[in-house]
């Protein structure tokens, strides 16, 4: 019994050398010759006697420059991060803890970068790196990854505030509103829309990189009371046909999309299309009209075609209502509703 014991204290000691022996290998810079050791030892004597944060930071890139000339990337960032942990001026400790978030930017860790970029405070960020804020750098770095929402949004506000002279605004910007639509924050995302048109209406030099009509059309719809869109398919036909059979105009006109609303002739060489106030639907009326009593079978959950016929129209007496889902999840009362998006003249069958 006396024997087990001695001998599982043996290995107990042993698996703790090895241990130890395998921490030490990992965290021991291996450097061989003179010059290498002896460069270790003046490194360490400089910082000593350093006070500016200039001094410092041109330390630091000494340094880096010495361990990547050996290609010891994993113990620069054990020294590096060793340092950061020491470090009492503050400023110096962030700028060290993005020199460790650099290096795993150029290895394509993005995780462990990223881990090291959320340590920096603030206050350093206008500390420059290759002639460049570290702030600047860091808030390009988060917008390009997979962060979590609230860290794009701090970065993007950012480079919108603090470097509005080194990005292309209106794109950055129209960026920024994307990552809210996608949390359903339309309201900032439209705030967002409105400061794009106010900085391209007051710059003469704004970079074309984003489509002002289409955000122009996203700000109205935003603000238009969307009355015309129904939840029930069925619902808004039947209002469609008691429009008509009244031929009440300003009535049918409630139920047009304020969105997009396309008429076309159908034919398979020309398509032409206009809209629904060039229609002016009320010319083609009369008392014979007959709607189908269901839908057409090319419909689906997304797109319903419903045949109409014995408009007074020349050749093209059958007409087909176009309706269509709205896919607009920033607002449950519309999301998923149906509107009269358009008609097709002619046979399409």
């Amino acid at each position: 019994m006396k024997f087990i014991y001695i001998l599982l204290l043996i290995t107990l000691f042993s698996c703790f050398n090895f241990s130890c022996f395998n921490l030490n290998k990992k965290f021991s810079f291996n450097f061989e010759t003179r010059y290498e050791k002896e460069y270790i030892k003046k490194i360490k004597k400089e910082y000593d006697v350093l006070s500016t944060i200039d001094e410092k930071i041109n330390w630091s890139y000494d340094l880096i420059d010495f361990f990547k000339q050996f290609k010891k990337d994993v113990e620069l960032k054990i020294l590096l991060g060793e340092y950061a942990e020491e470090e009492k001026d503050p400023l110096f400790k962030f700028y060290l803890y993005f020199l460790v978030a650099d290096i795993y930017w150029q290895e394509d860790a993005k995780d462990s970068s990223f881990f090291y970029m959320k340590k920096i405070d603030p206050s350093a960020y206008n500390l420059l790196f290759n002639s460049q804020p570290i702030g600047y750098i860091i808030a390009l770095r988060i917008i390009s990854i997979d962060a979590p929402f609230k860290d794009k949004e701090y970065m993007y506000n950012l480079l919108l505030k603090d470097y509005t002279s080194m990005i292309d605004f209106p794109y950055t910007a129209y960026e920024l509103a994307k990552v809210y639509k996608k949390e359903l924050e339309m309201n900032k995302a439209i705030a967002i829309f409105q400061e794009i048109i106010n900085f391209v209406n007051s710059s003469k030099n704004s970079e074309d990189s984003i489509n002002i009509s289409e955000i122009k059309k996203e700000i109205d719809f935003y603000y238009m009371k969307k009355n015309w869109i129904y939840h029930d398919l069925e619902e808004l036909i039947n209002n469609i046909k008691n429009a008509i059979v009244t031929k009440n105009v300003y009535l049918l006109n409630r139920y047009v999309s304020k969105k997009k609303f396309s008429c076309s002739i159908y034919n398979k060489i020309h398509n032409q299309q206009f809209d629904w106030y060039q229609l002016n639907i009320e010319r083609f009326w009369n008392y014979n009209i007959v709607f189908s009593s269901k839908l057409e079978d090319i419909s689906n959950e997304e797109e319903a075609f419903l045949k109409t016929m014995n408009w007074e129209f020349p050749q093209l007496r059958t007409w087909y209502f176009y309706f269509k889902r709205i896919n607009y999840p920033y607002d449950q009362a519309i999301d998923r509703g149906w509107e009269w998006s358009g008609i097709i003249f002619g046979d399409m069958f």
